[in-house]
């Protein structure tokens, strides 16, 4: 029910896979060196767990009137019902990022063993 604006729909569609935009990102979201990753897939189940509970909790609320600032950048205003479509879309990018490097991985594997 709920109509997002230009700026909403720009970024939402930036972030979807497959990507055509490369984006850096910003230093504060980088993650360390030293990440383990039975920990990287354990902190994105427990942010989609958190993500739903935000969700579930904004039921019924006027999402689209509701304007909140980007943590990137306080000058990009969004609707919540925006930065819900930008998140979700962010996410999927992760997942298909994670499966690119899941194939090539098993491709050179592959040739390693041939």
């Amino acid at each position: 029910p709920y109509n997002l604006g230009v700026l909403g729909r720009m970024f939402a569609w930036g972030m979807e896979p497959p990507i055509r935009l490369k984006m850096p990102t910003a230093d504060m979201w980088k993650p360390p060196a030293d990440l383990k990753p039975a920990q990287v897939r354990e902190d994105f189940l427990t942010m989609l767990d958190t993500f739903t509970a935000s969700l579930e909790s904004a039921r019924g609320a006027a999402l689209d009137k509701i304007i909140i600032s980007s943590p990137v950048s306080e000058r990009v205003r969004l609707s919540l019902v925006e930065a819900y479509c930008v998140l979700l879309a962010h996410g999927r990018r992760h997942v298909w990022l994670g499966n690119q490097v899941i194939d090539t991985l098993t491709t050179s594997a592959e040739t390693m063993a041939t």
